[in-house]
């Protein structure tokens, strides 16, 4: 654990260092892979502060969701506290809070200039996603978040939390295990951009794969309560989005003719 690096004197976040990097890497790679299809690199501008906002947006208000009833018992004293409030205002946020953000944002984007073609510019960038989720979850293990529940497997490692960042426990690195299968999921989805499959269907893959794997490695978490009725609240998300995705890749058409026809309809509107 390393939740922060000092640089001159200055200490700063290494999970915002991860971040940091994780967006330049997922940058550069949609950049030059939208360059290289002929598409507008100048619309990535407008698509990623979409992006980022919808990712902000949904991140904040799933993990506000999440954690209700202790927000509902402590908002009174923040209230009183205007610093203590905004501390907790700017941090925590749940990832497929901020996936599913991104991903609405997006569309909207895309519905408002029907000059572009959505899943042209999926397929393009799709791999950003888990390139941009690993240096992430990097960044979590080094932050001491998101943590395993304590193991003397062999797949464990001492590590400290920011739960009690004083003692080092025996635990599974869930962080690592989830970089990792993001770096998998960086390459299978270049695998099948080389391949020019369309961007619904790479959509679809990364949700179904992402989704089924997140399922299981929620049951080697044990950073906090975070959930109903036996499941955490990714593992329901979970539940939902490896269907949709599995649709996707087995239907793509489907997505492709539903975008033609928004297209239509908000070109008729203009």
């Amino acid at each position: 654990m390393l939740p922060e690096i000092e640089i001159m004197g200055i200490s700063i976040q290494t999970y915002g260092v991860m971040t940091l990097l994780g967006a330049v890497a997922a940058i550069l790679y949609c950049t030059v892979s939208v360059r290289r299809r002929g598409l507008n690199p100048e619309a990535l501008i407008d698509i990623f502060i979409y992006a980022a906002l919808g990712a902000l947006i949904g991140g904040k208000l799933l993990y506000l969701l999440v954690d209700l009833p202790w927000l509902m018992d402590h908002l009174g004293g923040m209230l009183q506290d205007p610093l203590s409030l905004l501390r907790y205002l700017s941090s925590g946020f749940v990832f497929y809070g901020g996936l599913i953000g991104l991903l609405v944002a997006v569309f909207f984007y895309f519905y408002r200039h029907p000059s572009l073609i959505l899943e042209e510019y999926l397929e393009a960038c799709m791999p950003a996603f888990p390139l941009f989720h690993c240096f992430g979850r990097i960044g979590c293990f080094l932050a001491g978040c998101c943590y395993g529940a304590a193991s003397n497997s062999l797949l464990a490692l001492p590590i400290y939390t920011q739960a009690n960042p004083q003692v080092l426990v025996s635990r599974y690195p869930v962080q690592l295990f989830e970089a990792g299968f993001n770096l998998l999921l960086f390459v299978s989805l270049v695998l099948l951009a080389r391949r020019r499959r369309n961007g619904f269907v790479q959509l679809g893959f990364y949700l179904s794969m992402y989704g089924i794997f997140r399922f299981l490695i929620e049951w080697l978490r044990a950073d906090a309560v975070r959930g109903v009725w036996v499941l955490s609240t990714s593992q329901w998300i979970s539940l939902l989005l490896v269907p949709v995705g599995l649709w996707m890749m087995k239907d793509s058409r489907f997505f492709l003719q539903w975008m033609d026809r928004l297209r239509n309809r908000k070109e008729e509107q203009e």
